[in-house]
C-alpha cells in the first residue's frame, strides 16, 4: 500500500488528498506551494515495507517535481500495542530519525491503540490546503 500521490489543488481539480486504513501504518503529509503559488499536497501510506529514508525521499522528489523545493512534513498515525509485532513503534522511530534531514514540521502518532490489528483500530485522514484531519474509521 506504500503509494505516493502529489496533486497540485489549482490544476488537478481536486480541494483535497486522503487515505483510509491507517492503524499500524503512518501517512506521510507534505505541503507546500510552487513558484506559481500554488498548493501542492502529497502523501504516501507507510506501512513500514519501504526503507524510511527511501519513502521520505520519494514523497519529497515527488514534490519536488511540481516546484516545491522544501515541502513541510509531517506524520500522522500509528498504533500503540502491548504485542511488539502489532505496534507501530519502530516505524516511527525510523520517520522521525529522519526529521531534520527531511523537514518533518509534525507528527501526531499512535491515536490508535490497541492488543489487534484491524479496521476497528484504524483512522482515516484528509489533508487540505489548511490542515491535516484524521477520524476513526468505524
Amino acid at each position: 500500500m506504500d503509494a505516493c500521490v502529489v496533486i497540485n489543488l489549482a490544476q488537478d481539480g481536486f480541494d483535497s488528498i486522503g487515505t483510509h486504513g491507517l492503524s499500524s501504518c503512518v501517512c506521510i503529509c507534505a505541503k507546500g506551494k510552487n513558484p506559481r503559488g500554488h498548493d501542492i499536497l502529497g502523501l504516501l501510506h507507510y506501512s513500514g515495507i519501504q526503507d524510511a529514508q527511501d519513502a521520505l525521499s520519494e514523497i519529497r522528489d515527488d514534490m519536488r517535481e511540481e516546484g516545491v523545493r522544501k515541502p513541510d512534513i509531517f506524520l500522522v498515525g500509528g498504533m500503540i500495542s502491548n504485542q511488539d509485532e502489532l505496534g507501530s513503534f519502530e516505524i516511527e522511530r525510523d520517520l522521525l530519525a529522519l526529521g531534520h534531514d527531511f523537514n518533518i514540521v509534525g507528527a501526531k502518532l499512535h491515536p490508535s491503540m490497541s492488543d489487534r490489528n484491524g479496521e476497528e483500530n484504524a483512522i482515516n485522514l484528509g489533508m487540505t490546503a489548511d490542515g491535516i484531519y484524521y477520524y476513526k474509521s468505524w
